[in-house]
């Protein structure tokens, strides 16, 4: 006789759940008693997320670029085309191919620096500052040293400065006229005796401008290529000198360059690219352009130019 084996007993969790122990409720379907799990349910640690802090990003400081205002000024009124002195035609001259300037070319000069600073006022510059170290250059004709020496006494207040003599801003030197790189009065006289009879010691010195870069000393004429090539380098290279490559590295500079109207197309025509302004081939006496640069990547970049005195 075969033993029959009862059935194991299926366990809790194995058995088949009766629909009386189901409870349906709407759409819901729950059970009243959950089954039991063999293992452990696994309990999640809380972690905790720290709170974000932004990062504050200092603000970087971008350094403005160098400007500089460079104006050009011719002499004031000259002695030898005062036409309406009665003494016009007499004048005695120490050096005869060197005038100097009348009364009122003084006058002139004085009116000039004037106008610079008001001019420098309306760029929002502070003249005090911008024009104590302020550079005056000037060609070696006794015309332009004393027009140089009325505006820088005037601009700064002063009369403990000096004047920077660059002979590539001398008048055109014609193979039929006289040399004036050897016989005006610069280069003749002794410079006490020019500052106190002719400067009226308005400045304390005149000092030669050695900063001509690669240009060659000035000769006696002017090369085939002409005054306003010569010229035009020799304004180029103050710009490069005096300012690119300034020592001082202001923030703001200011140049004065004082020289002779035969020289304004020229100019003009160089600054074409930028502004074009009508020549006037007959300027007044202490004519004066503005000429604004920014220093860029090792050059000076012109961004305007305007006569504030035609």
């Amino acid at each position: 006789m075969v033993e029959r084996k009862q059935p194991q007993k299926l366990p809790t969790y194995a058995q088949p759940t009766k629909c009386s122990d189901l409870k349906i409720t709407g759409k819901q379907l729950t059970q009243q008693q959950p089954p039991k799990f063999i293992s452990k349910p696994v309990i999640q640690k809380r972690v905790t997320i720290p709170q974000f802090q932004p990062k504050i990003i200092s603000k970087v400081s971008i350094k403005p670029k160098r400007e500089c205002l460079v104006y050009w000024v011719r002499h004031g009124a000259r002695a030898d085309q005062d036409y309406s002195s009665p003494l016009a035609g007499t004048y005695v001259y120490e050096n005869d191919i060197d005038t100097y300037l009348t009364e009122q070319g003084h006058k002139d000069a004085v009116l000039a620096g004037e106008r610079i600073i008001a001019d420098v006022k309306l760029q929002g510059w502070n003249p005090e500052e911008v024009l104590k170290d302020v550079k005056v250059i000037s060609s070696p004709l006794l015309r332009t040293l004393q027009t140089s020496a009325g505006i820088k006494s005037t601009v700064t207040n002063s009369l403990d400065q000096s004047i920077i003599v660059n002979e590539y801003m001398i008048n055109e030197l014609r193979d039929w006229d006289a040399d004036y790189l050897t016989k005006s009065c610069y280069a003749t006289m002794p410079h006490p005796h020019i500052l106190n009879k002719y400067l009226h010691n308005k400045v304390k010195s005149l000092v030669k401008d050695t900063l001509l870069g690669d240009l060659p000393p000035l000769t006696y004429p002017d090369p085939d290529l002409g005054y306003d090539s010569r010229f035009i380098s020799g304004w180029e290279t103050i710009l490069q000198q005096h300012f690119v490559n300034s020592q001082q590295h202001q923030q703001k500079q200011v140049l004065i360059v004082v020289g002779h109207h035969s020289v304004i197309e020229a100019l003009l025509n160089w600054a074409a690219h930028v502004k074009t302004i009508p020549t006037d081939l007959d300027p007044s006496y202490c004519s004066t352009i503005q000429f604004k640069f920014e220093c860029t990547e090792g050059k000076a970049v012109l961004k305007d130019v305007n006569y504030i005195y035609v």
